[in-house]
């Protein structure tokens, strides 16, 4: 798979993301990919795997490119950047887990970004790291609206 049909397919995900659960991450464009395993994505919630790039079955500049792919189409669609607290899974004390090898404050901050719909208003559910749906308010966002 070249780098054109690799972000097209993330691009893909994004949108099956978005449709899904109303938002877009990093992760779960991975998952929906098919380059990061249920298993794999398990184990690093767990804090079994020292970061999340370690597992993900391309090498660190194709995941550079999807991650670029992903952030641009964001910025162009004028979707909402939301960071997210990502944190060990499990009993016990509940550490923040790390996305890159090198623990870059920039490039974590980035992984952990989930983007939203412009209108969408949301609550955030902070001890089960789950975005609940909006209250319906009238103003349906048209699916054709998705930037992807």
């Amino acid at each position: 798979m070249n780098r054109t049909e690799r972000e097209r397919a993330a691009l893909d995900a994004a949108t099956c993301c978005m449709k899904a659960k109303r938002h877009i991450a990093l992760v779960d464009v991975f998952l929906e990919m098919g380059k990061l395993s249920r298993k794999n994505h398990e184990d690093w919630r767990m804090g079994r795997v020292p970061y999340l790039e370690r597992v993900i079955e391309l090498n660190l500049s194709q995941i550079n490119s999807v991650c670029r792919a992903i952030h641009e189409s964001a910025r162009r669609g004028k979707l909402k950047p939301n960071w997210t607290a990502y944190v060990k899974w499990g009993k016990g004390e509940r550490p923040p887990l790390r996305f890159t090898k090198s623990g870059d404050p920039y490039l974590e901050r980035q992984w952990a970004t989930h983007y939203l719909p412009p209108a969408l208003k949301t609550t955030v559910v902070a001890s089960q790291n789950r975005t609940l749906p909006p209250l319906d308010t009238g103003d349906q966002t048209d699916e054709s609206e998705v930037p992807f």
